[in-house]
């Protein structure tokens, strides 16, 4: 790539393509002074050059302006934010090769790489969890609040260090003194990672911007009425989508997920209200994981303890070694705890994270991926849909 871009400050030469969306193409791209004024010892630093998509209509191509100067609008408010890449150079309206007037912004480069769909355990969810909670935090915080409205895993950046990032705010929007009703474009497009994005005019049951799986429903319709419980539900709905739940201790994926459901709740007014209130409950999530494991353990042992007690005292009574009386003192606490509402939870969830690692186990595995009919695996199947069939809860009508 040899191209150079004249912005306000100074030239950029683009080193390569490091994503594209809906509506821009992200490069990595060198100061042309600094890299004349480096060596080998000391390399030209690097930023992200964010530049506009041509578009064929010109009135596509008018609302797609809009909302790139938008995004510069917001990333100037954000000024100095943590957890934000901070814009570098905002005026970039002609192109010295060309001339072809292409508009970019140049920010600060995070070097990382963005969250995939279902690659952290539960630990690792909690702690860049509670990472996101404080950038919204703080975007929710400032004098006038500032919310993202297309928080996915693709947008989040996992730099080097370890430090998360929220990028790509070409759908934030100030709370106050924003005009609602901007018309944007209708249109579907998919970014680098394959998401389905909308920019959609106000249609019914159509989304106006986002992404469709993480999109809330105040996002779809003929009004674009969001606040910060929208950034509140695709905060939700990313936390669902990325944990493995394979590599994560069921209890603490039980717990992560009641969030996530309370986050991503259909109705506002059943969500979290505050982003700060999300952040204490993962805070608790390991303590409260931990617990529910224990009272677990606990009920388990003596629901199993009754169960063996209560067949040598029937084993006896039949034999005429000991009173009936015993049976059933043995017998009726047993079932109250089996048939507990809690234990019987706790046990299919406990079931079905060990078969979902049984089923990863070799030769397991091989046999069930090799198979054209996994009904006919044999013995290894017949065994995990006996114990799915188990229930230690009578039959209520």
């Amino acid at each position: 790539m040899n191209e150079i871009f004249c912005g306000e400050k100074n030239e950029y030469e683009l080193v390569r393509l490091l994503g594209s969306g809906g509506m821009c193409d992200v490069f990595v791209a060198e100061s042309v002074r600094d890299k004349a004024n480096s060596g080998d010892l000391n390399p030209a630093k690097r930023y992200a050059l964010k530049r506009l998509k041509k578009q064929v209509d010109a009135d596509a191509e008018r609302k797609m302006r809009a909302l790139f100067e938008n995004e510069i609008k917001i990333l100037e408010a954000l000024g100095e934010v943590e957890g934000v890449p901070k814009l570098i150079d905002k005026e970039g309206s002609i192109t010295k090769a060309a001339d072809k007037g292409d508009d970019f912004y140049v920010m600060e480069l995070v070097e990382g790489k963005a969250l995939k769909k279902e690659s952290l355990s539960g630990k690792e969810a909690i702690r860049l969890g509670v990472e996101l909670c404080d950038i919204l935090g703080r975007l929710h915080g400032l004098p006038t609040p500032i919310v993202h409205l297309d928080i996915k895993p693709s947008n989040l950046m996992l730099s080097e260090n370890g430090r998360l990032f929220l990028v790509d705010f070409g759908l934030a929007k100030f709370l106050e003194g924003y005009e609602s009703k901007k018309k944007v474009l209708d249109d579907h497009v998919k970014d680098s990672n394959g998401e389905t994005e909308c920019i959609q005019n106000e249609t019914k049951n159509k989304i106006l911007g986002g992404t469709v799986a993480y999109a809330a429903p105040e996002q779809f319709g003929e009004r674009f009425v969001t606040d910060k419980r929208t950034d509140i539900f695709q905060f939700g709905k990313t936390l669902q989508k990325i944990v493995n739940r394979d590599e994560t201790d069921p209890f603490l994926y039980r717990e992560l997920q009641e969030i996530s459901a309370k986050c991503s709740s259909v109705k506002k007014q059943q969500r979290y209200t505050d982003i700060q209130k999300v952040r204490s409950n993962l805070m608790l999530c390991e303590r409260n994981a931990r617990r529910c494991k224990n009272r677990f353990k606990i009920k388990l042992a003596i629901a199993a303890a009754l169960f063996v007690m209560s067949l040598i005292l029937i084993i006896f009574s039949f034999l005429g070694f000991a009173n009936p009386l015993f049976v059933a003192a043995a017998v009726v606490p047993g079932h109250f705890i089996w048939n507990d509402e809690g234990l019987s939870e706790d046990t299919a969830v406990v079931a079905d994270f060990a078969k979902r690692k049984l089923i990863k186990i070799s030769p397991f595995k091989r046999q069930i991926e090799n198979s054209c009919n996994p009904a006919d695996d044999g013995i290894f199947l017949d065994i995990v849909k006996t114990v799915d069939s188990l229930d230690f809860c009578p039959k209520t009508n």
